[in-house]
């Protein structure tokens, strides 16, 4: 059997099939309790390939593994330390590997794991030039992405939305109110006097209070 031969293509219905694990990014591969599943929207389908085949998607799949680690932690600000770890983990998984199947990009591996939603972020790891020469790209040696940065407070509605969009892809209230503060001093009269024995208003009412002022200072900009 070729190595490349795949006995039922990926995302084909089977009779075997689980709901899609949320962990597992859509149309990609994964192997639950060892056997190779594709996700294909909300199930995981069995599927059935030749044992090379199998072999390289676990091998591509664990490369898949330490890229995503090496990319998460350098997001998140990680020591040098950090870093030279998860390199040195993914310069010897991929040099175990590329020893025994070639390159990430080669013919065999583009056939094995091209239906991979991730097949391009491995290609990725790989330097290919005019001449087919493959040389490791920057990530297995040097750092390569920006740690995010999240403002604690800002000084607008407007930049409170900004960020809110950045990093909830939408607009999320609760979030806005965590790092702006709206001013609610000429609101507190449209909320009556306080009770009796009561000096301040609630921090119920001025969480109220300050969710008005912040989609007052907004209007026009979103909408319900």
């Amino acid at each position: 059997i070729p190595d490349y031969e795949v006995l039922s293509g990926p995302g084909e219905e089977s009779e075997e099939s689980l709901p899609a694990d949320p962990d597992v990014k859509n149309y990609t591969y994964t192997f639950v309790d060892g056997a190779l599943y594709y996700r294909k929207d909300s199930r995981m389908y069995r599927q059935e390939v030749g044992n090379t085949v199998l072999d390289r998607i676990r091998g591509m799949d664990e490369i898949r593994r330490c890229t995503r680690h090496l990319i998460d932690i350098q997001l998140n600000g990680c020591s040098e330390g950090e870093l030279k770890t998860a390199q040195g983990e993914l310069n010897t998984i991929y040099d175990k590997y590329t020893k025994k199947y070639g390159t990430i990009t080669s013919q065999g591996n583009s056939r094995a794991f091209r239906d991979d939603e991730d097949y391009p972020l491995l290609c990725s790891l790989e330097n290919v030039d005019e001449e087919g020469t493959v040389t490791k790209a920057d990530m297995f040696t040097k750092q390569t992405i920006r740690a995010r940065e999240t403002a604690e407070r800002v000084e607008t509605a407007v930049e409170a939305l900004n960020l809110s969009v950045c990093e909830y892809n939408g607009v999320n209230i609760p979030y806005m109110l965590e790092i702006y503060e709206p001013d609610i001093s000429g609101q507190q009269s449209k909320a009556g006097p306080a009770p009796a024995g009561e000096a301040m208003l609630s921090e119920e009412t001025k969480e109220e209070l300050r969710r008005e002022k912040l989609l007052e200072e907004l209007q026009g900009i979103i909408f319900l």
